[in-house]
């Protein structure tokens, strides 16, 4: 027969007994550590999907009407063009300094880029709706002066110093200031303003490059 054998606190008192697992526990899966701890994973609700649905809806209605604007600007140029003027080398021409531009922007936003969507969304802006809209304001405001002082030339002067500087910066800065309202995740500080009206100014300089070249 075998002696007596010990027993410890835990065997005379069943209250001091503890699972295995409990003193062995099993550690958890770890998932992406935060600067404080686990970072939950992020969750896609109805009000994410919504935005999102949005946003999209708002890049693809405000990317058509810039393109529509500008396919009606360049049709118009090579409308009224003068005899022997190439649109397609004014073209080319226009996308010489648009290129110096770009890359600029490019090299200033290289740290944290701009989404393409949005930076094409605000070229087209400068592109086809800008200068669509100054070029109507302008030419009504010239012909209106124009018609009441019976002189052409007090038209072309209202129309030049002082319909095109407000016309043409309030609508470059509306682009803006709509891209910020619909994207303004996008907006992390003034680099990303001064990138977004670069990109508008840049596409409103193309399309008045290419009247100027076809004209003169």
């Amino acid at each position: 027969m075998s002696g007596p054998q010990y027993m410890g606190p835990e065997a005379r008192d069943p209250r001091l007994r503890r699972p295995q697992a409990a003193l062995y526990p099993q550690a958890a899966p770890l998932g992406p550590v935060g600067p404080v701890g686990p970072v939950a994973p992020a969750r896609t609700g109805p009000t994410t999907v919504r935005r999102r649905r949005r946003d999209d809806i708002a890049k693809y209605a405000l990317t058509a009407l810039g393109a529509l604007g500008l396919a009606g600007l360049l049709r118009l140029i090579s409308a009224t063009a003068d005899e022997g003027a190439s649109l397609t080398e004014a073209v080319i021409l226009a996308l010489i300094p648009l290129f110096v531009v770009l890359l600029t922007v490019w090299w200033i936003d290289r740290w944290e880029p701009e989404p393409p969507s949005v930076l094409l969304t605000a070229f087209l802006w400068g592109a086809g709706v800008s200068t669509v809209v100054s070029l109507v304001v302008n030419t009504t405001a010239s012909i209106a002066v124009a018609n009441a002082t019976g002189l052409i030339d007090s038209g072309e002067l209202v129309s030049t110093v002082v319909s095109a500087p407000i016309i043409e910066e309030t609508t470059k800065g509306l682009g803006v200031l709509i891209i910020f309202l619909v994207w303004r995740r996008c907006f992390n500080g003034a680099v990303d303003g001064i990138v977004y009206a670069a990109v508008v100014a840049a596409g409103f300089a193309f399309a008045e490059n290419i009247l100027y070249f076809v004209r003169y």
